[in-house]
């Protein structure tokens, strides 16, 4: 019987994925397992296998074109047999009744620029209007019919004309006097180099403008005496390279720490769900990574449970396979709490975005030596800044601050691991 190809969910917070090209056409034969089609999620470009073997009959959502989650973009048929209609959840058609249907971000922005919801064609799946809707066709709606003509005809952007007509409207004479403007500038424009907003650099900034958007960041700092972690680590780094080929890192020692902490301060380790804040009782702590394409954060599942050297394994294997692009969809969702290390860029202290749908995300600068009173004597110790961002709908001030304490004084007495 037909085999309906269905857009996969690929972790908690995806919805939809956008088709990025089909490694067959219709008419061809495909093998279950192979490769079947490219597809982007919210975190990264991935490949799907094909689910049986037999003739791709049928291709209802091509390149480019967004599905969401468990909606059939497919039909695999045998030899013979006729294609089916789809019995998966299909992208909704263009409503064609009078209701407008948009999302509630592009209602919002369209009531705040007076945009007529009406006017604009949606982008989104099914026709829908989006943000990005609203925003491209506010400056021509903005201005009179006559100024956005004049506008087009010289190459002016109604984004950067301040309208002084009713309403904020653009009119001819505000297009004619930035024109006017334009033409007696005579510095020449700087040569640029465009880079498409696309692929994993899009996705970074759509998850980060929504994490802004929606969560309520808070950031706490505080320093840490690193003397004992860094004995730590001399000793403990040849037994981690003889288990995993390199030496321990900061990093690695970090998502113990962090795992720790976690179990002893569960109100971070959350997520708001509907009217809820659900405490999770396992900890998986995301090690953000840089890649020549862009950030990914492989997880470290079960942190909590695992010895230093396990997670020192786990680590460097997950970065190998980040550097390769060859992360599984498994190795990077399911995260509860997220480190985020830029002290080997020389990086002191930074206020990291929340990855939603986490609580808290902890920044890490570098290992420095600092001025530090022992004894009621100024000595020289190597000192870490640490910076806490978290979500105020969830936790509070307080116990946010507590389960930093909790971290520095791990990182100070990091024998408190073995307790």
């Amino acid at each position: 019987m037909p085999t309906n190809v269905i857009m996969p969910s690929l972790g908690l917070t995806m919805t939809e994925g956008t088709v990025i090209q089909w490694f067959a056409g219709e008419g061809d034969q495909v093998v279950k397992g192979q490769p079947l089609f490219e597809v982007m999620t919210d975190k990264a470009v991935l490949v799907v296998e094909s689910p049986a073997s037999g003739i791709l009959a049928s291709i209802l959502v091509g390149a480019g074109q967004v599905a969401p989650v468990a909606a059939t973009i497919g039909v695999i048929v045998q030899p013979g047999e006729e294609v089916a209609a789809p019995t998966g959840e299909v992208l909704p058609p263009v409503p064609k009744a009078d209701r407008v249907f948009a999302s509630p971000r592009a209602k919002k922005l369209a009531k705040e620029q007076g945009i007529p919801l009406d006017q604009l064609v949606g982008t989104g799946p099914g026709g829908r209007i989006v943000a990005r809707d609203v925003l491209h066709a506010a400056p021509t709606i903005r201005a009179t019919p006559l100024a956005a003509r004049v506008a087009a005809a010289s190459s002016i952007n109604l984004n950067q004309v301040t309208g002084t007509g009713v309403h904020g409207k653009v009119t001819r004479a505000d297009v004619m006097e930035a024109l006017r403007i334009k033409e007696e500038s005579v510095i020449p424009p700087p040569s640029t180099k465009s880079i498409p907003m696309a692929g994993i650099r899009k996705i970074i900034a759509e998850r980060m403008s929504y994490s802004k958007q929606v969560a309520p960041h808070v950031t706490l700092t505080t320093e840490a005496d690193m003397t004992e972690i860094v004995k730590l680590h001399h000793l403990l780094s040849p037994v981690v390279e003889e288990a995993s080929g390199k030496p321990l890192t900061y990093s690695e020692i970090l998502v113990k720490v962090v795992a720790r902490a976690l179990v002893e301060h569960p109100e971070m380790n959350a997520t708001l769900q509907a009217d809820s804040i659900q405490l999770l009782s396992e900890v998986h702590v995301g090690l953000a990574a840089a890649v020549d394409h862009g950030l990914v954060v492989p997880v470290i599942h079960y942190a909590h449970t695992k010895t230093l050297t396990e997670i020192a394994v786990i680590v460097k294997s997950l970065l190998e396979k980040a550097r390769k692009g060859k992360l599984l969809p498994g190795e990077m969702t399911g995260g509860t709490f997220t480190v985020s290390n830029l002290g080997m860029y020389e990086i002191d202290a930074f206020t990291p975005i929340i990855n939603p749908p986490e609580t808290g995300i902890l920044g890490v600068g570098r290992i420095m030596e600092k001025p530090v009173v022992k004894n009621g004597a100024i000595v020289a110790c190597p000192v870490v800044t640490l910076s806490l961002s978290f979500d105020h709908r969830v936790i509070d001030g307080a116990p946010a601050a507590r389960f930093l304490q909790k971290i520095k004084r791990l990182l100070e007495n990091p024998l408190l691991l073995l307790a």
